[in-house]
């Protein structure tokens, strides 16, 4: 007769190597079959120059590059928001002021504040209370977007799996994120932090070139030249250095990386490992 330690062990090794096998540490996803059309819609029909030249990659049809923006290419210079219009059927709020950088839609998408911040009114990347000088995001949102907005590997975006999609458009820019969250917190996060609120709390006059965005990119750039430069359009090192800087600072951080990190070890653990 089979003990019953022998059959308890061989459940753990089986256990084991399904989750090793998904590459997802067991994690679970509750992804809709529409948000892959969404994001197949914002990748494709978004602001092109976002993406490097394709080099054999099409997505439904459309040959596609590797992403080189950052957040706001991915929530307003994409097509995401009038996916969801065409998706979800979400419309835009008639209240809130019209504005090219307003984002009311994912506020209703997800029914929850985008920001703690003193304008709920409005919900948009460039007001800010003066108090605060950037956003403050939500972390319930963050929670939220890690245990929705993150399909399996095997799902579908568009007519390629999610797999596919990380690893011909969406992998530059969650290593980068990746990099500088390690490169931030082994390198005295406090003082950096501090030398880069100088610099934004400085008279207009005196900032660094033209404010806090040079400072970063001039000053940490030149350390990643893996991910290039600025060019207007490109998400950099010093770019993705001061989000981390800035959700040390407002307390997201931590859900924040626990939502990359799930994305990195079911998309990308060997590197990530590495």
């Amino acid at each position: 007769m089979i003990k019953r330690t022998q059959l308890i062990f061989a459940g753990i090794l089986l256990f084991t190597a399904c989750a090793a096998l998904k590459g997802s540490e067991n994690y679970t996803f509750k992804f809709e079959e529409k948000l892959g059309d969404v994001y197949a819609l914002a990748i494709t029909d978004g602001y092109q120059y976002m993406f490097t030249s394709s080099k054999g990659f099409a997505l439904n049809g459309k040959d596609v590059g590797m992403f080189e923006g950052g957040f706001q290419g991915l929530f307003l210079y994409s097509d995401f928001k009038e996916a969801l219009i065409e998706y979800y059927g979400i419309k835009e709020d008639p209240s809130v002021e019209a504005s090219y950088y307003n984002l009311s839609i994912y506020r209703q998408w997800v029914d929850m504040d985008l920001f703690v911040t003193t304008e709920q009114s409005y919900q948009g990347f460039k007001r800010v209370s003066p108090e605060q000088q950037f956003h403050h995001y939500n972390p319930e949102l963050v929670v939220w977007a890690a245990n929705n907005m993150i399909p399996a590997p095997e799902d579908m975006i568009g007519d390629r799996t999610a797999q596919e999609v990380y690893d011909n458009v969406m992998q530059r820019f969650f290593r980068l994120m990746t990099e500088m969250y390690w490169y931030l917190e082994q390198n005295d996060p406090d003082k950096q932090i501090e030398e880069y609120m100088v610099e934004v709390n400085k008279p207009k006059k005196e900032r660094w070139g033209y404010g806090a965005m040079n400072y970063l990119t001039e000053r940490y750039d030149p350390l990643f030249t893996q991910y290039g430069t600025s060019d207007g359009t490109r998400f950099t090192a010093g770019m993705a250095i001061g989000f981390w800087m800035r959700r040390s600072m407002d307390g997201t951080m931590d859900e924040f990386w626990e939502a990359l990190k799930k994305t990195m070890k079911t998309y990308d653990s060997e590197w990530f490992k590495g």
